[in-house]
């Protein structure tokens, strides 16, 4: 006949003595990490989950074992990973027996019931919490806990002393929150995209911050534009104190087309890549607006009647110091790569004849 899954004790306690809602209680094979289920039915004809996972008040569902093997349970905090974390202190119970933990069977008389009825006697300051347990009959027994309060409040007021993170004081009308008791962990369901501050300009209660309302803040800081996106101008200009995102970047590199004339103008504020269609005979001009480190393409194309001729500036220096030649047919489409090592120092150099 299955055995009834029984706690040394009821319900489940943490490290400190207290209740551990959520508890999980992980089934496997003795001396292994294998997971073994139990059943929520004496026939364990239906599996529980695993890890089985207490009540609030740290009590575990009724459960049945299967008596052929030998099981292995262990008991863990709600947010612990299960055969990771440690388990709790004394809670790893290798081989699990049930008849030493007070289950001898699934109705046997040491299936011991907890009268869902707690009666709570509040104790004066300094005395320790006690608990006393009472048989009712037919295996039911009634659990009796003495609380240290402290003083009792007024009208109704909690009594001061501690309880846990808070102290109460003042007759139960001041509540202290302990330090370094506010932690990420407690700050549940905090609002989408927001940071916990105050953005008043003076002492104020925190308040979830939207992202807008950062900004703002940091902008105050000094740098009033901290926070600013780049536009695609302030990119191509390498403006300050702006933030660049991706789709700028890209836009940043499209192709500028070039004023065709004797001589082309290259402001290098205007982007970084650019096209020229000949229409005669020019000269590329000293770039204006360099950044060192800039570079780039132009692409350059014949018109319909080729032979159009690109002089180049002081500031292009091509290898050996010999200035390409232009593919010569009509429409052909040449390609002058370049990086700026200074104002007056652009490293060129001419890939020709793209068709």
């Amino acid at each position: 006949m299955p055995d009834m899954f029984v706690m040394p004790f009821r319900p489940a306690y943490d490290s400190n003595g207290r209740f551990a809602p959520g508890a999980q209680a992980w089934f496997t094979l003795s001396e292994t990490n294998t997971p073994y289920p139990v059943f929520v039915d004496e026939l364990l004809s239906e599996e529980q989950p695993n890890p089985l996972v207490a009540d609030g008040l740290g009590k575990f569902p009724r459960s049945y074992l299967d008596p052929s093997v030998d099981y292995r349970c262990r008991v863990y905090v709600a947010d612990a990973v299960v055969g990771i974390d440690d388990p709790l202190a004394d809670h790893d119970y290798d081989p699990y027996v049930p008849s030493d933990m007070g289950a001898t069977g699934p109705r046997g008389p040491s299936a011991i019931v907890i009268d869902p009825v707690v009666p709570t006697t509040t104790l004066a300051p300094g005395t320790p919490a006690s608990a006393s347990a009472a048989p009712m009959g037919a295996g039911v027994y009634r659990i009796s806990l003495g609380i240290p309060q402290g003083a009792p409040g007024t009208s109704g007021a909690l009594g001061d002393g501690v309880y846990g993170d808070i102290t109460v004081s003042g007759t139960g009308t001041v509540l202290t929150v302990g330090a370094a008791k506010i932690t990420l962990a407690k700050q549940a369901n905090l609002a989408a995209n927001s940071i916990i501050g105050n953005n008043t300009g003076s002492a104020a209660t925190p308040i979830a911050l939207t992202v807008a309302q950062v900004k703002t803040m940091l902008g105050g800081l000094g740098t009033a534009a901290a926070l600013a996106e780049a536009t695609v101008a302030n990119y191509r200009q390498a403006d300050a104190d702006t933030v660049l995102t991706s789709d700028i970047a890209w836009s940043a590199a499209a192709t500028v087309v070039l004023t065709p004339g004797t001589n082309v103008a290259v402001n290098m504020d205007l982007g970084f890549n650019f096209s020229l269609a000949m229409g005669g005979n020019y000269t590329l001009s000293n770039p204006t607006n360099t950044k060192d480190g800039q570079s780039g393409l132009i692409y350059i194309v014949q018109d319909g009647t080729g032979s159009r001729t690109l002089a180049y500036g002081t500031a292009w220096k091509f290898e050996g110091g010999v200035d390409p030649v232009l593919s010569t047919a009509a429409n052909s489409v040449d390609v002058l790569q370049y990086q700026v090592r200074s104002s007056g120092f652009i490293v060129a150099s001419l890939a020709k004849n793209f068709g």
